[in-house]
């Protein structure tokens, strides 16, 4: 009998949707609900997981609990107006609104996120100065294997170096 009501049990537990049991005990997911534009409910489960990450990452950043930085963020988009796209809590947790609410709440980032974001922030640049210094190594490397003094006067006959 008790196997089979474990069973049963193990049954129960594969049906029930965890993501829904989870978002409805999230204290985080709770204040996001409240977001000015109403959007933030109408999303998906992996935007709205992004959301929640980026609201973790600021936290470990900025010491803050995450619901502080939730609250945080709902407050910088009531402060965006009439602006549909300042209005919404995403604007300050993945879009350019980012920086303001890490000024915010004094987030202070490591030295690998640091250089991480000054290689996105600008990609072109990042990607100019990898074809212009691959340029440069290929052309030191083809002048010092083409230039006979590079080489070494004492292994090239006299006769060589005064052509």
């Amino acid at each position: 009998m008790a196997i089979a009501n474990a069973i049963g049990s193990l049954r129960e537990l594969s049906r029930i949707d965890w993501r829904d049991v989870f978002e409805r005990m999230n204290l985080v997911d709770r204040v996001l609900e409240t977001d000015p534009a109403g959007v933030y409910r109408q999303m998906d489960f992996g935007t709205r997981d992004q959301y929640r990450r980026a609201v973790e990452k600021i936290g470990r950043s900025s010491g803050s609990a995450e619901t502080d930085v939730a609250q945080t963020a709902i407050e910088l988009a009531g402060l965006g107006g009439e602006d549909p796209q300042r209005s919404h809590v995403g604007y300050y947790l993945i879009d350019a609104g980012r920086s303001q609410l890490e000024t915010r709440l004094c987030c202070r980032w490591g030295i690998g996120e640091r250089f991480q974001r000054a290689t996105l922030d600008r990609p072109t640049l990042l990607y100019f100065t990898g074809i212009g210094l691959g340029t440069a190594a290929a052309l030191a490397a083809a002048f010092a294997l083409g230039n006979p003094l590079a080489v070494g006067e004492a292994s090239l006959p006299r006769s060589l170096l005064l052509a």
